[in-house]
């Protein structure tokens, strides 16, 4: 009975299915797997190959058979399902060329897709002083050639970089993986950074009753490896890295390393970059874990995000108060005798301040006052609270009022702390009117002293100070005051 194989239609499904990196992935996989220390990997202009020194192609029909893993079964080793070499090879080209020494045994396989699936291997061993220098003790290359057309030139950088990160576990344990470079004509080996941590950790735990391990520790600098768990398998590939467990968050500066046993080669997805089995489980089993040593950093993750948080408020508000510039201006009241009316904020006076931090103010002014800014849970009822901070001024933010704690989460609603800002402002300077007089003299000319005009004084800064704020136009404004 004729035995049903694929049509160039589902060839051309599996020519598309996956990513460049991915398909160089899957052949550097399947050359782990057969226990290659060294894989070089080569881009030409009408041609891709891949050569490794492991043990070489036991089965010729393997890779090309759909469904066949010569490392199904033993699982010690990543390949599985028997689709990902293929995949990888027909997203370059459909005419590969397999070359191979297994057991001092030398063959070769020309295998064409062009117009269907090919006939089985039905060659004879060749002469073993033909086989390329490289694979001579062991080994095989695959070529491919002519890459198939449309297929876009593959930026090495960020493909070196890619893999790099991915083979850390097996460039670790030293084995080698390199990429022909075009400007300096030779390969060059893809470089992990070496993690020195202060005081690593090891453990051993259990998941779904499947062993792991994890090595973790402080490295004291970050770098493109730290705030993360990285998930290996083996030691051959990372699956797949996560910036949080279930209930905690990975401090920004630790190093984080799970490493999947043997056991866990049946919860693998077939792209090897996720478990589709037990991966709740392993995530709460790692998080008991590491709990106790992550809280360690917690405090100082919340802290260090505060800070930078208010540093950004502090830049993004001018150095405003000053003798001069300060953007007041006369206006006429109504013909009653009564105060001036609150004046219109005008653009043109905005302070833009300099590179430098400076508020461009000119030299000879009264020194400037910094706004600063900080939280504080423990006001009670109140929004803020401005305090002195030396020749500055602090505004605390109160944490537990829900638009407030709203701005401190989503971080593009700070223009509301603007304006609970400038209000708090205008009120400290009420209170304080020694403080306004030093830092804006202007205001208490126009007003004078009559305590008539406190509720005045209070809204001439309110709006003056919410002028000031970068981020909040003037339409914003004038359609506030209308």
């Amino acid at each position: 009975m004729a035995r049903l194989t694929p049509t160039t239609g589902f060839i051309e499904t599996i020519e598309n299915s996956l990513e460049p990196k991915e398909a160089v992935s899957e052949l550097i996989d399947n050359a782990i797997d057969a226990g290659a220390t060294r894989i070089d990997v080569q881009f030409g202009g009408d041609y891709f190959q891949i050569s490794d020194n492991g043990s070489g192609v036991s089965d010729m029909n393997a890779p090309f058979k759909l469904g066949v893993s010569l490392s199904k079964g033993t699982g010690n080793k990543i390949g599985r399902y028997g689709y990902g070499g293929k995949a990888g090879l027909l997203h370059f080209g459909r005419e590969i060329l397999l070359r191979t020494v297994y057991r001092n045994v030398y063959r070769e396989f020309e295998a064409d897709f062009s117009d269907n699936w090919p006939e089985e291997y039905s060659g004879s061993t060749l002469p073993i002083n033909r086989a390329h220098e490289f694979i001579s003790n062991g080994g095989s290359i695959f070529t491919v050639a002519p890459l198939t057309k449309g297929r876009r030139r593959i930026v090495l950088d960020p493909l070196a970089d890619e893999l790099s990160i991915r083979y850390f576990p097996a460039l670790k344990a030293g084995k080698e993986i390199s990429l022909w470079n075009d400007k300096s004509d030779k390969f060059v080996p893809l470089r992990s950074d070496v993690m020195n941590l202060l005081s690593p950790k090891t453990t051993k735990g259990f998941a779904a009753g499947k062993p792991f391990s994890l090595y973790y520790g402080d490295p004291k600098e970050a770098n493109k490896y730290t705030g993360k768990i990285h998930v290996d398998y083996q030691s051959s590939r990372t699956l797949f890295s996560v910036a949080a467990l279930p209930n905690i968050m990975v401090h920004p500066r630790v190093y984080i390393r799970l490493t999947l046993g043997a056991e866990w080669s049946d919860c693998l997805a077939p792209d090897k970059t996720r478990l589709c089995k037990h991966a709740d489980e392993l995530m709460e089993a790692a998080e008991t874990i590491l709990r106790p040593w992550l809280e360690e950093f917690r405090s100082e993750l919340e802290e260090l995000r505060l800070d930078l948080f208010h540093q950004k408020l502090s830049q993004k508000t001018p150095r405003f108060f000053a003798a001069k510039g300060t953007g007041f201006t006369r206006t006429q009241g109504s013909g009653k005798g009564g105060p001036p009316h609150p004046p219109h904020p005008n653009p043109q006076n905005r302070v833009k301040p300099d590179p430098d931090g400076k508020s461009g103010a000119e030299e000879g002014d009264a020194p400037k006052c910094c706004v600063k800014y900080g939280r504080d849970d423990t006001l009670g009822e109140c929004a803020a609270r401005t305090v002195k901070d030396g020749n500055d001024l602090m505004v605390l933010f109160n944490g537990t009022v829900p638009m407030i704690d709203a701005a401190y989460c989503w971080p593009y609603k700070e223009k509301i702390l603007f304006g609970v800002a400038a209000a708090e402002l205008a009120g400290y300077f009420r209170r304080t009117p020694e403080e306004c007089g030093r830092l804006i003299p202007e205001v208490k000319e126009l007003l004078g002293n009559d305590r008539h005009y406190g509720d005045v004084l209070q809204q001439k800064i309110f709006w003056w100070l919410l002028s000031q704020c970068p981020n909040i136009s003037e339409t914003e404004i004038n359609k506030a005051m209308a």
